[in-house]
C-alpha cells in the first residue's frame, strides 16, 4: 500500500473535473459572442499540413479532441472560446491540459478566466506536430468560469486543438519540477 502528495486545507475542496471529449464537451460550451466555434472531432482536422492526426487520450484516430477550424471563412485574429462549467472559489487549483499547435500559420492559445478576460496562460506560433502537456494555476476570490480561446493567425494552416482538460486540488508544479506524476 503506497500513498502520495496528500494535502489538507482549510473549506471544500474545489471540484475535481476531467474532460477528455471522448463523449461530449463534459459541460464546457462554445462561447456565443465569440467569432466562430470549437469543434469536437476524431481523425485528422480537414485542413492539410495542421493539426493533429489522433487525439491525445487514446493516441489513436478513433478518440476525440477539440479544435478551431482556421479555414475559411475564419480571418486572421478572430476568436473562438470555450467556457467552462461554473466552479466556486478557490485558493489555488491547478488547470491540466494537452494542446496541439501545428502548422506554418499558427496564430495563438490562451487560458482566461471567462468574463474579466484574464490572461493565465498563452503560447503562439508552430509547437510541430505532437501533443505538448499545458498547465497553470487557477485562483479566484468569487465563482468562475475558464476560457480556452484560440485566435486565428495568418492563413488556414493554423488549426489548434486541445484535449485532456483536468483541474485538481493545489497550485501546480513549478516550470522545471518533476514529480514524475505526469
Amino acid at each position: 500500500i503506497s500513498l502520495d502528495e496528500i494535502f489538507l486545507t482549510d473549506g471544500e475542496c474545489p471540484p475535481t473535473d476531467w474532460c477528455d471529449f471522448e463523449t461530449s464537451f463534459c459541460g464546457w460550451i462554445n462561447d456565443t459572442t465569440s467569432d466562430f466555434y470549437w469543434t469536437r472531432t476524431q481523425k485528422a482536422t480537414d485542413s492539410i499540413g495542421t493539426g493533429p492526426t489522433t487525439d491525445h487520450t487514446t493516441g489513436t484516430d478513433r478518440g476525440y479532441y477539440i479544435y478551431i477550424e482556421t479555414s475559411s471563412p475564419q480571418i486572421r485574429g478572430q476568436k473562438a472560446r470555450l467556457i467552462s462549467p461554473m466552479y466556486t472559489q478557490a485558493s489555488s487549483v491547478c488547470l491540466k491540459f494537452h494542446y496541439h499547435m501545428y502548422g506554418p500559420s499558427i496564430g495563438s492559445l490562451n487560458v482566461l478566466i471567462a468574463g474579466t478576460q484574464r490572461l493565465l496562460w498563452t503560447k503562439s506560433g508552430n509547437l510541430g506536430n505532437r501533443w505538448r502537456y499545458g498547465h497553470v494555476t487557477v485562483s479566484s476570490n468569487d465563482q468562475y468560469q475558464i476560457a480556452f480561446e484560440g485566435v486565428v493567425g495568418s492563413s488556414f494552416q493554423g488549426d489548434i486543438a486541445v484535449d485532456d482538460i483536468s483541474l485538481v486540488n493545489g497550485p501546480c508544479e513549478e516550470e522545471g519540477s518533476c514529480n514524475f506524476e505526469d
